[in-house]
């Protein structure tokens, strides 16, 4: 899942997740998908504070090809992390009313909020439309484990949209 190539990366997350939810327990499953999924976030988050700290700089060629190099990471990160969530569309089994994915939404939640608060991801074409893929993602997967975090979801959204297509 860290090969940089984020055609493999989609892949091989799409078949481990696939191949964990046929699992009965999903004590088990959970296990698997937080495995798959921490190294990810944490490539994430490296790459969000690498864009954070290049948009801070002049606007040199060396920050911009950082800044399109951590936004390239953050993207295919993201893109790891829908693949994952998009075949957890099943109820839990056997371990009460606790879905699969609830692991990885506690992990992923501040990560996905810190992104969608910078401008210069904001601002970034791949790093938002990875971003609002996911968050679609969650939203057609999991709703009820989303909707405490309803409000911060619709506010980046209209904040995106502002920035994005209504400039002042």
């Amino acid at each position: 899942l860290a090969t940089g190539n984020a055609k493999a990366m989609n892949n091989v997350a799409e078949g481990c997740a696939r191949l964990a939810v046929q699992l009965r327990d999903s004590t088990r499953v959970r296990a698997i998908l937080s495995a798959m999924a921490m190294p990810t976030l944490q490539r994430a988050r490296s790459a969000l504070d690498a864009m954070v700290s290049s948009s801070g700089m002049d606007n040199s060629g060396v920050a911009a090809s950082q800044m399109e190099a951590a936004s390239q990471v953050l993207s295919s990160c993201l893109g790891v992390l829908r693949e994952i969530i998009r075949f957890c569309d099943e109820p839990p089994k056997g371990s009460g009313d606790v879905h699969i994915l609830s692991d990885v939404l506690t992990a992923a939640w501040p990560l996905l909020n810190d992104i969608s608060s910078q401008q210069c991801c904001r601002a970034n074409d791949a790093v938002l439309s990875s971003l609002l893929e996911v968050q679609s993602q969650l939203l057609g997967v999991v709703p009820a484990l989303i909707a405490p975090y309803f409000k911060e979801l619709i506010s980046f959204v209209v904040r995106a949209y502002e920035e994005t297509f209504c400039p002042s």
